[in-house]
């Protein structure tokens, strides 16, 4: 078997120097077969083998053990130890491995006893130390009357030894292990050394050890000891207090141990057989809990410390039972509000026999129960339990105490605010929060009856609670006032209050506004329409929306009207003799299909188009676009559709079609709307299936628009010829590559057909090239998917990022060379940067958020 050895100090011995038990001989491992034996293996030392394997083969033969094998000495065992034996000049040293299914590993060793004679008892005993190995690992003696051939039939021991020993580290010095066994028969036995538990895996890891001066002895007649130990107090503890075990009036023994079990009789804690005739104090609570600092004995339970005793095959114990108290106590309410100035009772569970006081000053022995008066300022009552035996616990149980002083539930209004209507377009969705409070605080039930078929109110219960109305997929036919009622109680233990709230819900036409804001309208630049209908309200002055440029509001004679169920004109608002505010409640919710086309009132745009586009410029970008600067805020007329085509020859190289919802949908530049470009636009790009969005080369185009009114009328404005000087050729630069990161058609129009005008005279095409020419603007990265900077602008400039209709979302000064826009909360789509130097000279820059 691998790794059983005898070793020795000299290369061979034949003399035996001492013969240490009478039942055993060669124990000490002195005598040697022959001078030619080989000392590293087991069986030239005279009497042993390692024929004993682990575990047998289905074959009946054992795994291990039938074969002998060297081992090498581990570095430890070796080098560090240069006293092996415990006397004498030879030793046995063993390999012990507790791993699962690699019993060639786990070694052991066997020989052949003298007679023994049946009904006696014998005193088994070796010496052993750990010379190698990190895990903890046992090693034992087995004594059998038959031959032993494997010592365990897989992974549980089929045998259990007569003494065994738990080796955690190695060490220098031997210990003793000894222990009593009685022979059933009369004649030779069988001793067998070896690992006979199961420690686990134990990976790699060798447990090597040495064993010395094994011996079997008739017990020898010696009287019994005397187990005697006290525990400090007891045998009642409370939770937390040192348990001590002192053995000082035992005598008459030569070795000992304790054990500590549960009520039950299943072993927490024992411990090996100390071989020594002196007990030092036991600290029973270290002992139990050795790897950790928490109390380990339960509330309640019982548990039992045993002493045995042992003086050669002489036993004798004592056993005394000790008990953790457990006050814990628990108080008995249930938790209902009570009313001031109302009794009430609480109970603590318990034994009557224990001592109770509680917070109100009232203790005595099994007081229980107390009665007391619901006070607003005293909402917290403690009761401390004394046991007998001086263990302690304090419970609290909190009352909540309503006040005479009771008012209703009271409700917000839509999403928390003041109001109790809330507004939304025929087929949209619609989802609001509203919620209930009491005073002074008590808990409230929500409910609701009534509600708009299709939607659902999901109620909250508790303190404040709250409601979330939600309506989704609203028919395009279900415009008109819808209300339900909000219904709550509170739970007040001096009488229950109610209170209702009624909910408004306003579906307006589909494009009919909810709300319309007005701000920097004159009568002679972007003057107000003659009918502003809202559902909901109109507002206009000075400054009353942040995505609209300050400026004041004036009718002047112009004939105005605002109708809505609420008009507020604000500071900066002037409205002429022929100004009509009429609040109407019934605003959008009749004539929805032709809602529109009462607005429309014919088709308009600027003329003439210009037909002569600019060289394309890298850094800034000028959009075609079809021009109406009367109407800026609804132009062409209030048209509600539109087609743009360009072809190049006879080829179609890129179109557009849009519908967007609402009476007016489309927006062109003015000097009160500051967007780079009307919806209606063309960027220079073809978007044609072969085109791929790039940049169209230098060349004659040909621009076709068509015009959708909401009353069903379409015009198709003349065809508008254009020429496009093209930069590089129209191809697109990549990134890096002169410097720009992106190129767009930057186009111009042209008052004139064929020429640009500056100043009245036409410019050549190189002044046209220096026309155009402005301070270099670098936007990186773009397309960008949330932050982008802005190099090249000065000190001074003023910035404003624009969406695609050029609505102002920010406006800042630069300070310092480097700006950073942040578009991580701006829908995917195409937005503006433009940048105006303290002279008035503008850029435009045009940014993808991804």
């Amino acid at each position: 078997m691998k790794g059983i050895y005898l070793l020795i100090a000299l290369s061979f011995i034949v003399s035996v120097n001492k013969v240490l038990a009478q039942y055993l001989t060669n124990g000490d491992f002195e005598t040697f077969n022959s001078a030619a034996a080989d000392p590293t293996r087991i069986q030239h030392a005279s009497g042993w083998t390692d024929d004993v394997g682990y575990e047998q083969h289905s074959s009946g033969t054992p795994l291990t053990g039938s074969a002998d094998h060297y081992y090498s000495s581990p570095a430890t065992g070796a080098t560090i130890f240069s006293s092996d034996p415990r006397g004498g000049q030879g030793h046995a040293g063993i390999v012990l491995k507790s791993e699962n299914g690699n019993a060639a590993y786990r070694e052991f060793i066997k020989r052949q006893t003298l007679s023994l004679t049946a009904g006696t008892t014998y005193l088994v005993e070796f010496w052993v130390r750990k010379v190698d190995g990190t895990l903890p690992s046992q090693v034992g003696a087995y004594v059998s009357a038959s031959d032993v051939e494997y010592a365990s039939n897989g992974i549980q021991s089929t045998i259990t030894p007569v003494c065994n020993a738990t080796l955690t580290n190695p060490s220098t010095e031997y210990q003793l292990v000894s222990g009593c066994f009685t022979a059933q028969v009369t004649g030779t036995h069988y001793i067998v050394l070896g690992n006979f538990g199961y420690n686990g895996d134990a990976g790699n890891d060798l447990n090597y050890v040495f064993i010395d001066d094994v011996s079997i002895t008739a017990a020898p007649s010696v009287p019994d000891p005397t187990a005697i130990f006290s525990l400090n107090g007891g045998p009642v503890y409370c939770e937390g207090d040192p348990i001590l075990a002192s053995a000082g009036a035992s005598n008459g023994f030569d070795s000992y141990k304790w054990i500590c079990t549960s009520s039950s009789g299943a072993q927490i804690r024992g411990m090996q057989w100390e071989y020594t005739n002196s007990i030092p104090d036991l600290d029973v609570v270290s002992f139990v809990n050795q790897n950790g600092s928490n109390f380990p004995f339960q509330p309640g339970e019982c548990y039992n410390l045993t002493l045995l005793l042992r003086n050669a095959c002489q036993q004798s114990s004592q056993t005394i039972q000790f008990c953790i108290d457990d006050p814990s106590v628990s108080i008995i309410f249930d938790g209902q509000p009570v009313c001031e100035g109302q009794s009430f009772d609480l109970e603590v569970t318990g034994d009557n026999g224990w001592t109770y006081s509680w917070s109100n000053g009232q203790s005595g022995v099994g007081l229980r129960e107390i009665t007391e008066t619901a006070t607003p300022n005293v909402t917290q009552y403690t009761v401390t339990v004394t046991t007998p035996a001086g263990c302690q616990s304090t419970e609290t149980v909190n009352i909540v105490v309503h006040t005479n002083n009771n008012t209703p539930p009271f409700y917000s209004g839509i999403d928390g605010g003041i109001e109790f209507t809330a507004y939304v377009n025929a087929g949209d969705d619609l989802t609001f929060s509203y919620w209930v409070a009491d005073s002074p605080n008590e808990n409230v039930f929500l409910g609701s009856n009534g509600l708009p078929s299709g939607s659902t109110l999901t109620p909250i219960n508790g303190n404040a609670a709250q409601g979330i109305f939600q309506w989704n997929n609203i028919p395009d036919n279900a415009e008109g006032l819808y209300t339900f009622n909000a219904t709550s109680n509170d739970n007040n233990a001096c009488g229950v209050l109610s209170a209702l709230q009624t909910y408004k819900i306003k579906v307006v036409c589909e494009d009919c506004p909810i709300e319309v804001y007005y701000e920097n309208r004159m009568p002679n630049n972007s003057p107000l329409p003659e009918t502003t209908i809202a559902g909901y309200r109109i507002v206009a002055g000075e400054s009353v929306d942040p995505n609209q440029t300050d400026g004041p509001v004036e009718t002047g004679s112009d004939f105005v009207e605002f109708r809505a169920p609420a008009i507020d004109l604000m500071p900066g608002f002037t409205g002429g003799a022929n100004f009509d505010a009429i609040i109407d409640m019934g605003t959008c919710l009749q004539d929805c299909e032709s809602f529109c086309c009462d607005q429309f009132s014919g088709f308009s745009y600027d003329t003439p188009f210009g037909n002569v586009v600019a060289p394309i410029h890298p850094t800034n970008p000028v959009i075609w676009y079809l021009r109406d600067e009367d109407n800026p805020f609804c132009a062409f007329g209030g048209a509600t559709k539109y087609r743009i085509e360009v072809f190049q020859d006879q080829d179609l190289i890129y179109t557009r079609e849009e519908e967007p919802q609402g009476c007016c949908p489309f927006e062109s530049p003015s000097p009160s709307n500051p967007i780079p470009y009307s919806s209606i636009y063309w960027d220079g790009t073809d978007n044609s299936f072969l085109g791929g969005n790039n940049l169209v080369a230098s060349g004659d185009y040909v621009i076709y628009i068509k015009l959708w009114s909401p009353c069903g009328d379409e015009l198709t404005l003349s065809p508008i010829p254009v020429y496009v000087y093209g930069y590089n050729s129209g191809m697109i630069l990549a990134d890096g590559q002169d410097g720009y990161s992106e190129t767009l058609a930057e186009i111009y129009q042209d008052r004139q057909q064929g020429e640009v005008e500056q100043g009245g005279s036409p410019l050549t095409s190189k002044e046209v090239q220096d026309y155009i020419q402005v301070r270099e603007i670098k936007v990186f990265p773009n397309p960008t998917s949330d932050k982008f900077q802005l190099l090249g602008v000065i000190v001074g400039d003023q910035v404003e990022l624009l969406d695609v209709v050029g609505k102002q979302l920010y406006k800042k000064v630069c300070s310092n060379g480097l700006m950073e826009f942040d578009l991580s909360l701006q829908p995917s789509g195409t937005y503006f940067v433009k940048i105006t130097s303290n002279q008035g000279a503008a850029t435009t820059v045009k940014i993808i958020k991804e």
